[in-house]
């Protein structure tokens, strides 16, 4: 049934000479394996209930069709709401007998009942169900087949990405919302949130630039901030914050304030907030086979507000490298020279 699941229950059910004490057993025990399926799920109970239904349907409309024969057990289906699907379709009456008695005084068969039923609680996915009288296989009873019907699933489309219309935000009226409510949200950073440790050893020696300056007294202005932003292009994807570019250029004069808090904070302690390391991974198909993973390459989204910190510090190690590149050599400070 590709994605679709069923529940099938297989059943022998005493017989009419057995004790009524064994025949409620088997009604219990068979309630118990119903009872253990999801009731939105498609169940399906075939096999000998040593039963009869009937033609009166006079309150089991639900529960049997038009075309039933025989006497009626009916009360275990319709606690259940299950449907007895032999009695639904019109055949000719050899096509509705499941059982035959045969006598061997008479030499023929004296009796026959539809006792082999199929029963389901959806009777849409049932188109036909009929007894086949030639095939008995010496034995009484006879085969009953079921033609069953499956709509295809349909998939489920992918949820819609929200889009936000950034050109809005030029507008004067959305532009003076989106900084009132940017005002009425947005609190001074107060307190301890989760960094990230920088061992400046670690960094030195990665870079092979000496010792890793933290001067407490250079801290970032709200110029450097404006001229990061500023420098940042429209139209790219935002990190996990889902914060674009745009929101930080339109809100600039309301967010300054909070983000020169925010970034003197982390350059004084040497530590960045966690989130701003967190990458949404879009894989991009390039050639070839696509269940080849190294077909794909890589593009990591990260917040903007990493992005602006990370523009700031750009500049400031662009300016200290520019005054120490004279005429094409590094030029060191005399105790910072190397050793030849």
């Amino acid at each position: 049934m590709r994605e679709e699941k069923i529940g099938v229950i297989q059943i022998y059910a005493p017989q009419s000479g057995r004790t009524t004490e064994e025949k409620e057993h088997f009604y219990e025990m068979l309630q118990a394996a119903i009872d253990l399926f999801n009731e939105r799920l498609k169940i399906f109970v075939i096999g000998d209930w040593n039963g009869h239904v009937g033609v009166d349907r006079v309150g089991y409309e639900d529960v049997i069709g038009v075309f039933g024969v025989g006497e009626r057990v009916l009360d275990f289906c319709t606690l259940n709401n299950l449907k007895i699907m032999n009695t639904f379709f019109q055949h000719r009456e050899s096509h509705k007998w499941t059982w035959y008695g045969w006598s061997n005084d008479r030499g023929e068969y004296v009796c026959r009942s539809m006792i082999d039923l199929i029963v389901c609680n959806d009777k849409r996915n049932i188109s036909n169900v009929k007894s086949i009288p030639s095939e008995s296989m010496d034995a009484d009873h006879r085969l009953v087949v079921a033609k069953l019907t499956f709509k295809k699933l349909r998939s489920r489309p992918p949820p819609k990405r929200r889009r936000l219309n950034l050109v809005k935000l030029k507008e004067g009226e959305i532009k003076q919302r989106l900084n009132g409510k940017i005002a009425d949200e947005v609190t001074t950073i107060d307190g301890e949130c989760e960094l990230l440790n920088v061992n400046e050893d670690e960094v030195a020696d990665h870079w092979e630039m000496g010792e890793v300056r933290n001067d407490e007294s250079l801290e970032i202005t709200s110029n450097e901030v404006k001229a990061a932003i500023k420098r940042m292009k429209n139209g790219k994807s935002a990190g996990c914050d889902g914060l674009p570019a745009e929101i930080f250029k339109e809100a600039e004069e309301t967010l300054l304030p909070y983000l020169v808090s925010m970034f003197n904070a982390a350059y004084k302690t040497a530590t960045v907030p966690a989130e701003w390391s967190k990458a949404l991974i879009c894989p991009i198909f390039k050639k070839g086979d696509r269940t080849v993973c190294s077909n794909y390459r890589e593009i990591s989204f990260l917040p903007h507000m990493g992005k602006v910190y990370e523009r700031i510090l750009e500049a400031r190690l662009r300016i200290v490298l520019k005054r120490s590149w004279v005429n094409g050599n590094m030029v060191f400070d005399q105790e910072e020279a190397p050793q030849t």
